[in-house]
């Protein structure tokens, strides 16, 4: 069953009424984008530096609004949804954080529950422990008394995951979650991710650099190209060869491994 889909979405930063007068138009960063997410599926959106994977995310979050098209979260339009509700069913974490205020780790995470607060928004004794359960699910509840600011990137990264974990969301989008991060890092965060989507059954959606984490983590990959979905499907459906080329502009050398599924090995530039 789809959770999250887009119908004919076209966006543009660029466009009349958006830019300032006289400004030329840019072509859109989006275009004509058709896509659904079914519940407890772990998707990963791949492809170039400006292909719009972040761009369409943050439209699928609602973030920004598409000039055509539309989205639909659990089959109410995204835009019409008031800020608590798109809360209490979806979570976004972003590439990175620097918070107004030099919060804690707890205090933090206690962000992800404003959404099941009361009117006066104060937490509760269930709160607290449903925040320690999230720290404790990605592995750094000994760090709730730290300032969020002292932390390492890694650290950091999995705190968000934990701040989303305890908003308990149904679907979490996530911004390249492994940028500037070590490879045992980058590992621990999918492994952590995959947790989630079994385990719980949450629906997540990841923007992705990392073609070998995101083909051996993730059931499904779409590949996006100048603003277009190239190619939806399975990992040795999407990680090939010709795509590779086309999209990106190198020469790669596909494996695959029955237990790490495709690795791609690139080995330069076409002549």
């Amino acid at each position: 069953m789809s959770c999250l889909q887009a119908r004919g979405i076209t966006f543009s930063y660029a466009h009349p009424g958006r830019s300032r007068p006289g400004a030329a138009e840019l072509p859109p960063q989006i275009r004509n984008v058709d896509i659904d997410v079914g519940e407890g599926e772990f998707v990963a959106l791949l492809g170039p530096n400006g292909a719009g994977k972040t761009t369409l995310l943050r439209l699928l979050g609602g973030m920004l609004r598409p000039l055509t098209g539309s989205v639909t979260l659990f089959g109410q339009v995204v835009d019409s949804l008031g800020l608590a509700q798109k809360a209490l069913w979806m979570a976004f974490v972003p590439q990175e954080s620097r918070p107004t205020f030099d919060f804690s780790v707890l205090e933090l995470v206690l962000l992800g529950r404003w959404p099941h607060l009361g009117l006066l928004g104060i937490e509760g004794k269930r709160d607290v422990e449903i925040a320690r359960e999230s720290l404790r699910f990605t592995g750094v509840v000994d760090l709730a008394g730290r300032p969020f600011g002292s932390l390492s990137a890694g650290e950091k990264q999995r705190v968000l995951l934990a701040r989303a974990l305890a908003q308990q969301a149904r679907v979490v989008l996530l911004d390249e979650p492994t940028a500037f991060l070590d490879l045992g890092h980058q590992v621990r965060i999918y492994e952590l991710l995959r947790r989630l989507c079994r385990e719980f059954g949450t629906t997540l959606l990841v923007a992705s650099h990392d073609l070998n984490l995101a083909g051996r983590y993730c059931g499904r990959l779409v590949l996006m190209h100048e603003g277009e979905l190239v190619r939806d499907g399975a990992p040795r459906e999407v990680l090939t060869e010709e795509l590779i080329r086309s999209t990106y502009g190198v020469e790669a050398q596909v494996r695959h491994d029955p237990v790490a599924g495709p690795i791609i090995i690139a080995r330069g530039s076409p002549p």
